[in-house]
């Protein structure tokens, strides 16, 4: 597993060294102000620069914290997420409360919510070709009729896998989830998900889970999963994937050697 943050993504790194950059050019121009008029007109351009740089830190410092909080419970912080959420479920946590804010997780990825969030997946040919089911699925979440969407999902997300990474689905283990300057996709996201959900289930448990382990579900060993926490992780695995595969095209699955050792450095 990478020891770098999502953090220390190159888009996020990028746009830091940019605020450093604006923020030399700003001390310059202070220093020239007894010298020069624009230099003023400079420096008073920066007003609100700060509440940029602290907003800045906060959307790149919380992905890494909502994992930290919520990846052993199934969530994973994804390019899609609302990031209004993310952050007040990171504050819930923070107060010691993640309940709540699993609570507040649940609804919102069984909710209508998720009509905007299916319909990116058109974008993509392995999931638009199972639209359909997807739609479906839809309708018995938002109704929740838990125990017919939540095996539908698996199965998309399984096959929808398969067909991106050619012949291996997610809960392959030779399958590899990571993708360069990716939110979903790093190491410490869909690949954490993929070895929790896909733990041996051996045997016959009536009792309820809150996880949505794929081989105790479709294998009929886990029987009391249709609950909301159970599909909203379903959801929320599929849409990530999304993300993944979106990442993958844009080919950041390999950068430029240069720029993993700037990365290193």
């Amino acid at each position: 597993m990478s020891r770098l943050k999502i953090e220390n993504n190159p888009s996020f790194q990028e746009f830091s060294n940019n605020i450093k950059g604006a923020k030399s050019i700003k001390q310059i121009a202070f220093f020239l102000i007894p010298f020069s008029k624009t230099a003023k007109n400079i420096v008073q351009s920066f007003e609100g620069f700060q509440a940029i740089e602290k907003q800045f830190n906060l959307i790149s410092k919380s992905p890494d914290e909502f994992n930290d909080f919520f990846s052993a419970s199934g969530w994973i912080a994804h390019e899609s997420m609302n990031h209004d959420l993310m952050l007040e479920c990171i504050a819930l946590a923070k107060n010691k409360d993640i309940k709540t804010a699993e609570e507040k997780l649940a609804d919102y990825y069984t909710s209508e919510n998720l009509k905007w969030l299916t319909r990116q997946l058109k974008s993509t040919p392995e999931f638009q070709k199972r639209y359909e089911l997807i739609r479906l699925a839809y309708e018995d979440t938002i109704a929740q009729r838990f125990h017919s969407a939540v095996p539908v999902v698996l199965m998309i997300i399984d096959g929808g896998v398969n067909d991106i990474d050619k012949n291996k689905g997610f809960f392959t283990e030779t399958t590899d989830l990571t993708a360069w300057d990716s939110i979903a996709a790093h190491s410490t996201g869909l690949s954490r998900l993929r070895d929790i959900l896909n733990k041996g289930r051996n045997r016959t448990n009536t009792e309820e889970i809150f996880l949505p382990y794929r081989n105790g579900i479709l294998h009929g060993r886990d029987i009391a999963y249709a609950n909301k926490h159970v599909a909203a992780k379903c959801w929320l695995t599929l849409i990530a994937i999304n993300d993944w595969g979106k990442a993958l095209e844009k080919n950041k699955k390999n950068p430029l050697k240069e720029a993993k050792e700037q990365l290193l450095k």
